[in-house]
């Protein structure tokens, strides 16, 4: 007689996808700038959305905050037209701009809750060992 295998679920990791287009929305429009939420691209679950927050940081710090209004203008409109040919700028319009400090908080405190369960993981997999 065979056993079978009882079955695994998969549990999806602590994130929140509105609350991550939120703050990538809020910092597209120029509401906040990325550097001043303390959020890191591993802050966020979706690997888009890491990269999209990536490239903000670095534009940021390429185009600091001294440069001209032009050059931001020109560099935002640039981030832009390339989300735009990638599908991903309607996506980023569709988050509500209102809730931005409770949706930084919620991308940090659940990019926390996924570092736990990957320490207790680990911790698992070595005591089995």
């Amino acid at each position: 007689m065979t056993t079978m295998a009882k079955p695994r679920w998969v549990t999806l990791p602590p994130h929140d996808l509105e609350a991550e287009a939120v703050v990538l929305s809020a910092v597209l429009w120029g509401d906040v700038e990325a550097h001043s939420t303390g959020l890191e691209p591993g802050d966020f679950w979706a690997p888009m959305h890491r990269s999209i927050w990536a490239v903000m940081l670095a534009a940021e710090e390429l185009l600091g905050c001294d440069v001209s209004w032009r050059t931001r203008i020109w560099a935002t409109l640039s981030v832009l037209s390339g989300l735009r040919q990638a599908g991903l700028l309607e996506v980023l319009q569709a988050a509500a701009l209102g809730r931005l400090d409770d949706e930084v908080r919620r991308v940090r405190e659940l990019s926390a809750r996924r570092q736990a369960i990957e320490l207790l993981q680990r911790a698992e997999a070595e005591l089995r060992a």
